[in-house]
């Protein structure tokens, strides 16, 4: 859900023109939430898992 929210953010401050503050008060995000980095990267998990499935099948597991 905080990656709708971020998009959400992004579009509504981008394509509306309201301020990041407008912005997240509409969508219910703190701006805090904001501007901290985003810790989820989905590529980074599917790439991971995709190592992870190379090596279990390598070692025969």
């Amino acid at each position: 859900m905080p990656i709708e929210k971020r998009e959400a953010v992004d579009w509504i401050h981008h394509e509306k023109g309201l301020s990041v503050k407008r912005a997240c008060e509409e969508v219910g995000m703190s701006r805090s939430g904001w501007y901290r980095p985003s810790t989820v990267d989905p590529l980074k998990d599917e790439e991971l898992r995709k190592m992870l499935e190379e090596i279990t099948t390598r070692l025969g597991r």
